[in-house]
């Protein structure tokens, strides 16, 4: 009964405000600055007895800042940090899974459209945690799953980087979920298929750009990690890779993708991701992946 009342207090702790965007102010004050949080960062958080549950809430709310500095460097790292190192116990990981999973799911953002973004590469730590020590549920790993797939639909932002704003990189953040997703051993083969085929589905979206800023290759590498579960054989790799590497649905050719802007985009996008598959596969001396190389560099080479 006091381990129940105790993640109760936590999950309303944690779910403060949730499906509204964090106030950013929390995040530090005239007791918290950003000195005192990169002290604590560098030490690992060995120096505060400050409340675990109380430095989530205020690194929550440093995601939602318009400072890079403060969101990457604070909210991010911080969050990493503490999760990485700091091994915070079971109710309060799973109390942050919740609270993200949550303001991902309904696409909580703030005016600058950066807190979305990194919530969702804060929840790529979170699923990484889960793989190294084991705290969610095949159920719960299954909410994931769905819950950045129907962020990846939703999806609309495709900016990377930017020299006011700093980085909000939302299809690079979603691929390092599937990423930790695909280390887990836990995940099952049907998981493996969902996974897959979600991210693949995005590596051109519709209405993006030329993704520049280093999307493809985040995609390619979740993949990869994804083609070295045994779980699924090498033939359905293969049909899914070659179904993936066409111009339809969306163009009859490759060389129909010539006559507009969106289709030059369209197919910049699917030869970077291709290209970068190919380099993540060729020469690892792994089995599998030299069984689809050729397969994948034949993809790639089609798309002209």
């Amino acid at each position: 009964m006091r381990r129940f009342h105790y993640m109760t207090m936590l999950l309303l702790l944690l779910s403060v405000n949730a499906t509204a965007v964090p106030d950013p102010q929390y995040c530090n004050d005239a007791n918290l600055d950003k000195q005192r949080w990169q002290q604590y960062i560098t030490s690992q958080f060995t120096d505060t007895e400050a409340d675990t549950t109380e430095l989530v809430n205020r690194l929550y709310a440093c995601l939602a800042s318009p400072e890079p500095a403060i969101r990457d460097d604070i909210g991010y790292q911080g969050l990493s940090v503490l999760l990485r190192q700091a091994t915070p116990s079971q109710p309060v990981v799973l109390a942050l899974f919740e609270r993200l999973s949550t303001d991902i799911a309904a696409h909580v953002n703030d005016p600058h459209s950066v807190f979305l973004p990194f919530a969702v590469l804060a929840y790529s730590e979170v699923i990484r945690t889960d793989r190294i020590s084991p705290v969610l549920t095949t159920e719960q790993r299954q909410q994931a799953i769905n819950i950045i797939s129907t962020y990846l639909e939703k999806q609309t932002d495709y900016r990377g980087f930017s020299e006011q704003v700093g980085w909000r990189h939302g299809l690079a953040h979603a691929a390092d979920v599937v990423l930790q997703l695909a280390l887990n051993p836990a995940l099952t083969h049907d998981q493996i298929q969902q996974s897959a085929a979600m991210l693949l589905q995005h590596i051109s979206p519709l209405g993006a750009p030329a993704l520049t800023d280093g999307e493809p290759y985040r995609m390619a590498r979740a993949i990869a990690y994804l083609m070295l579960r045994e779980e699924v054989s090498v033939t359905v790799w293969q049909e899914m890779l070659r179904e993936y590497g066409k111009p339809s649905p969306r163009f009859a050719s490759w060389g129909e993708t010539y006559q507009s802007r969106a289709g030059l985009n369209y197919l910049h996008n699917k030869r970077a991701f291709f290209s970068s598959l190919t380099t993540l596969t060729v020469y690892q001396n792994d089995t599998r992946l030299d069984a689809l190389a050729p397969e994948i560099a034949k993809v790639a080479r089609s798309i002209r």
